[in-house]
C-alpha cells in the first residue's frame, strides 16, 4: 500500500506561499496530492451572570 497525499503547515503568523511551492514540487515529483493546512486557536467565550461576554485571554 502506497500514500499518494502530502499535508503543508501553513502558518497563520506567515507568507504561505514558499511553503505551498514547495509542496507543489514534491506533490508534482512524486505524483501525490497536496493538502493544505492552517490551525489557528480559538480563544474561549465566557458568558457572566449579567449576560456580559468575555472573549480572550
Amino acid at each position: 500500500m502506497s500514500y499518494k497525499s502530502i499535508i503543508v503547515n501553513l502558518a497563520v503568523d506567515a507568507p504561505p506561499a514558499p511553503m505551498v511551492k514547495l509542496g507543489v514540487e514534491l506533490a508534482e515529483r512524486f505524483g501525490a496530492h497536496l493538502i493544505g493546512l492552517a490551525a489557528a486557536d480559538v480563544p474561549p467565550l465566557v458568558a457572566t451572570g449579567d449576560g456580559m461576554v468575555y472573549e480572550g485571554e
